[in-house]
């Protein structure tokens, strides 16, 4: 009988726990870029509305702004590039590089990339197609 009740206690925390609120991707979330010569800061800005901007400021004097839109299903994000806004002091005097960003952007337009998530504390874990995990700290 005692153990009865001990299985009828754990039972509605179980159920309890299995339907535990998803954390929460909204807000910002920043991580360190250096990949091809070029270093810096992305802020990702999660927003309610289902869309997503990538802010990009690299030390080099350029900055690049990123717009998605995005849909989570648990812990998958899929996001689809929607533009790509480029400017800084290096971009605006050089016109050969501000073509190569838009060239490059051209061609992603629309599409679309799935990634699966793993939020710890304030890190989220982001595991995109190629595998290569990547680290974003929540911005408070």
């Amino acid at each position: 009988m005692r153990a009865n009740t001990f299985v009828l206690f754990l039972l509605p925390l179980s159920v309890l726990c299995g339907c535990a609120p998803e954390e929460s991707i909204l807000g910002k979330w920043k991580m360190t870029l250096n990949q091809q010569g070029v270093s810096g800061d992305m802020i990702m800005d999660y927003r309610a509305d289902g869309t997503l901007e990538a802010n990009f400021e690299a030390d080099q004097g350029v900055n690049i702004k990123i717009h998605y839109t995005y849909v989570r299903s648990g812990n998958k994000i899929t996001t689809t590039l929607t533009s790509t806004e480029a400017s800084g002091p290096l971009v605006e005097s050089n016109p050969q590089y501000k073509q190569e960003i838009q060239n490059r952007s051209k061609d992603r337009i629309g599409r679309t990339e799935s990634m699966t998530f793993e939020i710890k504390g304030d890190q989220m874990i982001v595991t995109p197609p190629d595998k290569k995990k990547v680290t974003l700290t929540r911005v408070k």
